[in-house]
């Protein structure tokens, strides 16, 4: 296993045995600390020292002070308020782990800080969110923004002030080619897209007929969804019955009966939660018993209170895995927890991982012999292929995400709650439209 699986695997274990108000110090870390640069990845060395530093972090006080040095900032650029607000304080408690535990014990030529603000999902409140942050000169690098309502306007600011961002939860830029600073740490919508006909292409049988639902009340991410499984399914094979919802929709009785109508035995539905759920009751109130898919946008405990038993069995693919069921976030989950005192929420994880490559890139700079600026932890950035927790991070010449994947996961509703399948079959690949 990566050294990195191993540690947190080791601290996870511990901490199911190990009180923190007993524990007895831990061994001082090696003379690098946590901290060990190879493959381009930053990787944790010595798990007897990370464990330490949990333990002693279990109360949630603040980080003891880092070495002398500069001070930086990592700007956070977050809904944590608004209707992805589980997203955006998932990647702020990841972040604030990484910082924490890398002041503490990376060793760092530097001092590392934490600027949030929080856009509610709003544009214009991102643009003054992303004016805000880009106006602080000692901030780096921003993570974020959280949801592709506001992607577009938080990029122009941060282009225009040439501020590096790395976005993990917004899956499509409408007008992508014009921000060269932004990096996607994530396949982009279409690639999601992509993975649902290759996961009804595994079902025993395979569809023969597919509905795909456009609601236009998701606007752009409905449309590439739905277009992107349109165009990987095999026509020799399965026949496709598109349907084009206008936005505000509320009776979705219609639809369900046209696509009974049709024959259909699977849905692909490419809107929010809420209209998933009516969708989900309209269908079983048809008497419709067959398979139904949707994404990331739909997987929300808002559709599982509104759809109830009709819930059950729905399945969904998303750019963010599960850290407590997906082994490969091994101790993670743990480590949160003790933490924060709640379970990790969505690209928790992800925003780890986010905060170590930041980092990674702005430790090469100093190590190079280079003045931290904005310009070289970008160019940094994109040289840097980051192995976390997650998904293995790197990007190509335009910033998109161009890891060896997971494409998407999966998650299905079963008992009334989503549960992770793993990984979804396919290649990353496919950015836009």
């Amino acid at each position: 296993k990566p050294a990195y699986e191993i540690l947190i695997g080791l601290v996870g274990s511990e901490m199911c045995k190990r009180d923190s108000s007993r524990a007895a110090p831990d061994p001082p870390p090696a003379r690098r600390g946590l901290l060990a640069l190879a493959g381009g990845g930053l990787l944790l060395a010595g798990a007897a020292a990370f464990g330490s530093w949990l333990l002693r972090r279990a109360d949630g006080t603040p980080a003891a002070a880092g070495p002398a040095g500069a001070r930086w900032t990592i700007g956070l650029h977050a809904d944590l308020s608004g209707p992805q607000a589980r997203q955006g304080r998932g990647q702020h408690n990841g972040i604030t782990l990484a910082l924490e535990e890398l002041n503490e014990h990376g060793n760092l030529p530097f001092r590392l800080a934490l600027a949030v603000h929080d856009d509610v999902g709003d544009p214009p409140s991102a643009a003054r969110a992303a004016a805000e942050l880009a106006a602080d000169p000692a901030v780096l690098v921003v993570i974020g923004p959280t949801g592709d309502a506001v992607a577009d306007t938080a990029a122009r600011v941060y282009q225009d002030a040439g501020v590096p961002v790395l976005t993990l939860s917004a899956g499509d830029f409408a007008d992508r080619a014009d921000y060269p600073t932004v990096l996607h740490g994530r396949p982009a919508t279409r690639a999601t897209g992509l993975a649902i006909p290759r996961c009804l292409a595994q079902a025993d049988p395979p569809p023969s007929r597919i509905g795909l639902v456009d609601d236009r009340g998701a606007d752009r991410h409905s449309r590439l969804i739905t277009r992107a499984v349109g165009s990987a399914v095999d026509r020799t094979r399965t026949a496709l019955v598109p349907k084009v919802l206008p936005a505000g929709t509320e009776d979705f009785a219609p639809v369900a009966a046209e696509l009974l109508g049709h024959g259909v035995d699977a849905v692909v539905y490419g809107g929010y939660a809420d209209g998933a759920a009516r969708l989900a009751l309209a269908l079983r109130d048809a008497g419709w018993a067959g398979t139904a898919y949707a994404t990331e946008a739909a997987l929300d405990p808002v559709f599982l209170a509104d759809a109830r038993e009709a819930a059950e069995g729905w399945q969904f693919v998303a750019g963010c895995t599960d850290a407590l069921a997906d082994p490969r976030t091994g101790g993670f989950a743990p480590v949160h927890r003790r933490r924060f005192r709640q379970d990790p929420e969505p690209y928790a994880p992800e925003g780890y991982d986010a905060a170590r490559m930041v980092v990674t890139a702005m430790q090469r700079t100093v190590e190079e012999g280079e003045s931290l600026s904005r310009s070289g932890v970008l160019s940094r950035l994109r040289a840097l292929t980051y192995h976390g927790l997650t998904r293995p991070l790197a990007f190509d010449g335009a910033g998109d995400y161009a890891g060896p994947g997971p494409a998407a996961y999966r998650y299905q509703v079963q008992s009334g709650r989503f549960r992770f399948l793993g990984p979804a079959p396919g290649e990353p690949g496919g950015s836009g439209e």
